[in-house]
């Protein structure tokens, strides 16, 4: 009996994300002690709300830089924010998760800009298809909706809840 091995390609962060003083940047702290970097507030509450899914199992921040054509025939390079993997478990062949490739934007800069950034998007789209992945926009309705309220909820320190913090014996 013949077996195929199917290559993994290892991903890795493509570009350095650098403190700016436009957004808030820093790097989302995992449990096991690594941490995710991110570019802004909105990319933090995304990071929160992946993590915070047992189906994801790697998460990785400006995962590819992806050639594209914009105005004329100069050639750009737009690198989506993140790429997200998920844990297979007991799924059918063909019925389970593919890996996600995201970009994430407030909803008034990607309405008011979608014209200007729809070549790069497509891009990253075509992109995503030919790795047999799939691409997604987010916003704030899709990161901070109620599920997000409950992530919060369940993911702070107890003592928060009363007025002092605990004291821890020495």
């Amino acid at each position: 009996m013949q077996t195929h091995r199917i290559p993994v390609v290892a991903h890795q962060q493509t570009r350095p994300i650098a403190p700016t003083r436009r957004s808030l940047s820093g790097t989302y702290p995992l449990r096991n002690g690594d941490g995710i970097p991110y570019e802004s507030l909105l990319e933090r509450d995304f990071l929160a709300r992946m993590t915070f899914s047992s189906q994801v199992c790697d998460v990785i921040a400006q995962p590819v830089q992806i050639p594209f054509h914009g105005d004329g025939a100069r050639t750009h390079t737009y690198t989506p924010d993140f790429l997200i993997n998920y844990h297979l478990g007991d799924c059918q062949f063909g019925n389970y998760p593919v890996p996600l490739l995201v970009e994430v934007k407030p909803r008034d800069l990607w309405v008011k800009n979608w014209r200007k950034w729809l070549p790069k998007w497509k891009a990253a789209w075509r992109y995503a298809r030919e790795q047999g992945w799939a691409f997604h926009i987010y916003d704030e309705s899709r990161i901070r909706d109620t599920g997000f309220a409950n992530i919060q909820f369940l993911d702070r320190p107890l003592w928060q809840d009363s007025c002092h913090p605990p004291v821890f014996p020495r």
